[in-house]
């Protein structure tokens, strides 16, 4: 068995005298950029990016990284405000029909390459399915949000259909107060029975 040790040394700098003595202020560069990096994957600090519609705006690199950072961590608290950035788009040169592959030069563009917030719901999974279920509740029919929500349900229980199914039954049991609501969801019942 082969055994490694690592030490950890401090950095030194040699002043006129010649004696060496730490050099703090590398360290502390090394620590703030250390900070920095954990900063920016603060999922505290994350969410008040998806949240803030002035980066939306002016700095949407910087919501896209949250975006793809909150997914990747599968930040489970992240699924109402993703929810809300579904019609958020990674680019504006091609437009395409919410929930809908397209093609481009023969391959196929799906939905979740187009709007990243698609991509974090389905890495959050099944905890996401409330929020997605609100956003069928809330929306239009048809709006890029709704379709974009269905589309989202159909591929975090793509394989067991019957549960996307079963989430949006339930909600739909519970709207029959609100013919609205109840016929979205009936809706978006009908579009995964069709996936």
């Amino acid at each position: 068995m082969i055994s490694t040790t690592f030490f950890l040394l401090p950095i030194f700098s040699v002043d006129a005298d010649s004696q060496r003595r730490p050099n703090h202020k590398s360290a502390n560069v090394l620590s703030r950029n250390t900070e920095n990096i954990n900063q920016n994957d603060n999922p505290t600090e994350l969410l008040r990016t998806l949240n803030d519609k002035k980066i939306r705006r002016l700095h949407p690199e910087r919501l896209l990284e949250a975006i793809s950072k909150l997914g990747t961590m599968k930040y489970v608290q992240a699924a109402e405000p993703l929810a809300k950035l579904l019609d958020f788009e990674k680019t504006s040169e091609s437009k395409q029909q919410p929930g809908m592959a397209r093609t481009v030069g023969g391959g196929p563009v799906l939905p979740s390459q187009h709007y990243p917030a698609i991509e974090a719901l389905i890495s959050i999974g099944t905890p996401a399915l409330k929020e997605l279920v609100k956003v069928i509740e809330n929306e239009e029919s048809g709006s890029i949000k709704s379709d974009n929500a269905i589309y989202t349900i159909h591929q975090i229980s793509r394989d067991n259909v019957t549960a996307g199914i079963e989430c949006l039954s339930q909600a739909k049991d519970h709207a029959f107060l609100d013919g609205i609501r109840r016929k979205r969801l009936e809706r978006a019942i009908l579009k995964l029975n069709q996936k």
